[in-house]
């Protein structure tokens, strides 16, 4: 919840921000009803998304991670690397608190790397579709799995308590940190920033913290942060082009090279038109 308050806290500074940045050419075609589409439908999908992910809570787990008759049936990847990375009882919390910042805070990161002026507003924009789409991409999988936290499963009164006990898996955290990455690195290779490897140096590292803050703070088992990384990572990389193929109604490619040698080998290319 905290990190979803963030998230939009951060959206709504960013608006006014990136519209005094944006310094293009003027565009008389634009009428005030195309811009407040151009803004508010992005913008109204992240709310509705984040909503959404908010209202799909199990109330009872499907995924116990034990039996009929009460036996831990825990898998021996997630035990493990429980047993490795929490945090001490009394810095639970704190780490807690720190993955909801972070969390929040990274999708601020296409803002303050894409240093182009022109494309601000456009990551601004990408950005909220991004959020929306990993709100949906994860939430709805929360619901249907309906996977026990680990902090309830071994009844850990020293984590902080959550309203979603049953939404282990995938990590939202997790998704939302490493989309916002891939997704700053996608819009920097569209618009031809020179940051793209800045964004991969700093980003990942903190997407990464993000994921091991939550498994520190007993909010979710290793599974679920691996899976809300892949899916985050996806969406991050498929959801700017597929935003800007909307927009433009440019199209992509791919081109197959086969390259003769020392040895053979095939190279595949996507570029966008």
């Amino acid at each position: 919840m905290r990190s979803i308050r963030a998230t939009i806290v951060i959206a709504a500074l960013c608006v006014p921000l990136a519209a005094r940045a944006q310094t293009p050419e003027p565009d008389d075609t634009k009428t005030t009803s195309s811009r407040l589409t151009e803004w508010g439908v992005p913008l109204g999908a992240l709310g509705g998304s984040l909503w959404l992910a908010i209202a799909l809570n199990a109330d009872d787990c499907s995924w116990c991670d034990r039996d009929a008759s009460g036996t831990d049936t825990l898998n021996t990847l997630d035990r493990t690397i429980r047993t490795k990375l929490l945090w001490p009882e009394s810095k639970r919390r704190a780490a807690a608190t720190s993955s909801d910042v972070m969390a929040g805070s990274m999708i601020a990161l296409p803002y303050l790397l894409l240093w182009p002026r022109n494309h601000h507003a456009e990551a601004i924009q990408t950005m909220a579709w991004v959020v929306a789409a990993d709100a949906v991409v994860t939430g709805i999988p929360k619901r249907l799995a309906a996977r026990e936290r680990p902090y309830v499963h071994f009844n850990d009164t020293f984590a902080k308590p959550d309203s979603h006990a049953n939404a282990s898996f995938p990590s939202n955290h997790t998704s939302r940190s490493f989309a916002s990455v891939f997704a700053a690195a996608r819009l920097c290779e569209m618009t031809d920033c020179p940051h793209e490897e800045r964004i991969w140096w700093i980003g990942v590292p903190l997407a990464s913290a993000t994921g091991l803050l939550r498994i520190g703070a007993d909010k979710h088992y290793a599974i679920d942060v691996l899976s809300g990384a892949a899916v985050g990572a996806a969406v991050g990389w498929y959801v700017p082009a597929l935003v800007r193929h909307v927009k433009t109604g440019r199209s992509s490619h791919l081109s197959i090279q086969p390259s003769l040698g020392p040895s053979t080998s095939v190279a595949l290319f996507w570029a966008w038109q």
